[in-house]
């Protein structure tokens, strides 16, 4: 994982804080990512039950569209600074992997990417005419966004857009 170069000092040659393919079997991840952690693998987790991690900066989750995260049940991502927000393609990724089990969630959503065409893409059809994400076990949703730019609720409209939560008895 790192080098040394002065006595006392390492330097982090595998930009990865954590190689979640070496933890196919963990259930609780409980995380305070480095500020160069910028995204995270669940797919190589499908056990996984809970998920709380700190972010320095906007972060983004790494799905593959099969994904299929069947006993999550929990998901806290708390922002530790003003900007740390999740983009809404990935917030949607992570809600429809997680759609049959997910009851609580607790995010800062960031504007869309707008390098990213596909996210564009995705938000104009959700917009439009793909069916809603039905997530028949969510009971607590708390979205949030930064209110210093008005932009960054176009993110969290599009989360409350596209999904569809019969038994919430919380939003916030």
């Amino acid at each position: 994982f790192s080098t040394r170069t002065w006595p006392g000092t390492i330097v982090n040659t595998n930009r990865d804080f954590l190689c979640l393919e070496d933890m196919p079997d963990i259930r609780r991840l409980r995380l305070r990512l480095p500020w160069w952690q910028k995204e995270l693998d669940l797919s190589k987790v499908p056990r996984l039950e809970s998920l709380y991690i700190d972010v320095c900066q906007r972060f983004t989750f790494k799905l593959c569209e099969n994904t299929s995260l069947q006993n999550l049940t929990t998901v806290i991502i708390d922002p530790l600074s003003s900007d740390a927000t999740v983009s809404a393609y990935s917030c949607m990724s992570l809600l429809t992997a997680a759609a049959n089990s997910l009851e609580l969630l607790v995010m800062t959503v960031g504007k869309p990417d707008e390098s990213n065409s596909y996210e564009q893409q995705l938000i104009r059809e959700r917009g439009s005419t793909k069916p809603l994400v039905d997530m028949s076990k969510l009971v607590h949703l708390g979205l949030y966004y930064d209110t210093r730019d008005d932009d960054y609720s176009s993110g969290l409209k599009h989360v409350l857009q596209s999904i569809s939560a019969p038994y919430l008895r919380t939003l916030s």
